[in-house]
């Protein structure tokens, strides 16, 4: 797996793969236009992870890239092929390039509390608990509880 920075040309395929029906419960969606201002923003940074013949396999969302006090958030992140290892790989990458390469003191994220795979793989990568949130709507306006996690430099 190789991990790079996303562009324009990028934003048709990931846009898709966030819009998946199995990953409508679990991930918001963004109309095109937002991606394309985000991507543009200096504060955001998108990651694609691709297979060893190049064809991509995931995406990561990094905010905070410009935050003074050093603190980051994976906004989102899917992949093609959930279950296979893709995706704690891809995360792993993601988070050691925030650390390493933008210089954050701490990621933070939230996931829905039904979708345990995704916290397992937070966990796995050293992410704690940090809180819920209950009462947040899904894209689909259904509620749910959110929970916080977070994960500092140094573990």
């Amino acid at each position: 797996m190789r991990l790079r920075r996303a562009d324009v040309a990028d934003l048709d395929w990931l846009s898709g793969l966030e819009r998946r029906d199995d990953y409508g419960r679990f991930i918001g969606q963004w109309p095109l236009d937002e991606h394309r201002r985000n991507l543009a923003d200096p504060d955001f940074v998108y990651w694609i992870a691709e297979d060893d013949t190049g064809a991509p396999i995931g995406f990561a969302i990094l905010n905070g890239v410009q935050s003074a006090d050093g603190e980051m958030e994976l906004f989102r992140t899917a992949v093609t092929d959930p279950g296979r290892g893709f995706g704690r790989a891809m995360l792993r990458d993601v988070v050691a390039q925030a650390f390493n390469r933008f210089g954050a003191r701490r990621v933070k994220l939230d996931v829905y509390d039904d979708n345990p795979r995704a916290r397992r793989v937070y966990e796995h990568l050293g992410f704690r608990f940090d809180a819920t949130v209950p009462g947040q709507p899904r894209a689909d306006g259904t509620p749910t509880t959110l929970v916080l996690m977070s994960i500092a430099r140094d573990g």
